[in-house]
């Protein structure tokens, strides 16, 4: 649907040649400014010099070239001082809750842990007991997995513990079987528990990016192995990618990396999965401070009552 409002020409030619300038990655002439972004030079010349006056742009002496100014890096430096994981993921969430009517968790890594950070709990009776603040071993989750996939060797290294304790009887406790299920992991962009911390439950997560296109968290679908068929986890995977690949790109990782990493993460046209509507969801205030606690909070709840697992 096309916006009542008309582009304008100037502004869009001006960001132009601040992207030409931020990925040629070098100091560059008039000419092949222009040159590389389709302008007459004339034309060029007039919008350098007023982005150069405004501190967006600065030019040699010398040389006469021009490069990203000063100001283009507290742009970025506000942008990424005001982000706030949770709230740039939480429309995600919504939408892959709304469309899979599953549990959908967002999770960070501290230390040796998974940490839940963001819930929103499907309209099933039979729910997911995870809590916000709850840990979670890395090696035994969809979301940990996730992370440590995406992980350099030596960080993967730190990240595991000496022994690889089974949670279940599905649980990875080899060492080397684990690493190459990490592999294979990257390679798909997509992660699954399938009972291995807790029997019946099962989680489908994907990674989460920063503007370094260094890992910082993961997204996941969690539900009951009754309600994840092959069918069923290979088409909500679609929209749990692109979700991810969203929130990856609000905060500022960039889209080849992105294209890269999510191999075959692009939804269909007939895919539920609202991407726009998410987009621009509008942003909750910010909650209380998270209180992180401790392991021992993921065991079964007293009373009998049943408990689901902490994806």
């Amino acid at each position: 649907m096309g916006s009542k409002y008309i582009t304008i020409q100037s502004v869009s030619r001006a960001m132009a040649i601040m992207e030409h300038l931020a990925y040629t990655g070098h100091d560059t002439g008039i000419t092949a400014i222009a040159n590389g972004v389709a302008l007459h030079k004339s034309t060029c010349f007039g919008l350098l010099h007023t982005l150069r006056e405004l501190g967006y742009v600065f030019q040699d002496e010398k040389t006469g070239h021009y490069s990203l100014g000063i100001k283009v890096f507290e742009l970025g430096q506000r942008y990424t001082v005001n982000l706030d994981l949770r709230h740039v993921a939480q429309p995600h969430l919504t939408a892959l809750s709304e469309e899979s009517l599953e549990t959908v968790h967002l999770v960070i890594r501290e230390g040796l842990h998974a940490v839940y950070i963001d819930k929103i709990n499907g309209p099933h009776a039979m729910t997911i007991s995870s809590q916000v603040g709850q840990r979670a071993r890395l090696y035994c989750t969809g979301v940990g997995k996730a992370i440590l996939a995406n992980m350099s060797q030596k960080e993967m290294e730190a990240a595991l513990p000496k022994t690889l304790e089974p949670m279940t009887k599905y649980t990875i406790t080899d060492r080397k079987k684990l690493v190459n299920h990490l592999q294979e992991i990257k390679k798909s962009a997509l992660s699954v528990d399938n009972q291995e911390i807790e029997l019946g439950l099962m989680c489908i997560a994907a990674p989460i990016f920063n503007a370094d296109c260094a890992v910082v968290a993961a997204i996941s679908i969690s539900a009951p192995t009754t309600r994840l068929s092959e069918k069923r986890v290979k088409t909500l995977s679609i929209s749990l990618k692109e979700a991810a690949k969203s929130i990856s790109r609000k905060l500022g990782c960039r889209d080849c990396f992105l294209e890269s990493t999510y191999q075959g993460a692009p939804a269909p046209r007939d895919a539920k999965y609202n991407f726009l509507q998410a987009r621009s969801a509008p942003i909750p205030p910010p909650d209380d401070e998270i209180r992180v606690q401790s392991e021992g909070d993921l065991s079964s709840e007293p009373g009998g009552s049943q408990v689901l697992c902490r994806k």
